[in-house]
């Protein structure tokens, strides 16, 4: 992936409370999320015609911090435009980022199929 941007460090406390340091990089059409204990996230854009679509990938479920770090960088994007349809797929278990792209849209559909989330919406 060709980096854009610089990586934005992001750090959270686990259970045990070591830290684990995560990095979000904004690259090419994509944002990342890395752990430094090997935990990867990927938000891979396509920006249609009709709309900007988002399918999101991840290892496990992410921090509060990174996921809101991840979606922060995401919808920097020029494609995300006022009242733009959006539509996402990402896995269903991760809800820290499901909660923090259902802030930046309005008239949000959710369902649920299988492991998957599928949301769609516009930017408000």
């Amino acid at each position: 992936m060709d980096d854009v941007r610089s990586p934005l460090p992001v750090g959270h406390a686990t259970a045990d409370a070591r830290s684990t340091a995560w990095q979000v990089v904004h690259g090419q059409g994509s944002v990342a999320a890395r752990s430094a204990d090997g935990g990867v996230a990927e938000a891979v854009l396509r920006d249609d015609e009709d709309a900007v679509r988002v399918e999101v990938r991840a290892s496990r479920p992410l921090p509060a911090r990174t996921a809101a770090a991840l979606v922060t960088e995401l919808f920097s994007e020029p494609a995300f435009r006022r009242a733009r349809p959006v539509l996402l797929a990402l896995p269903a278990a991760h809800h820290e980022v499901v909660t923090e792209v259902r802030r930046r849209l309005v008239e949000v559909d959710a369902h649920v199929a299988g492991a998957t989330c599928l949301l769609s919406g516009r930017m408000g």
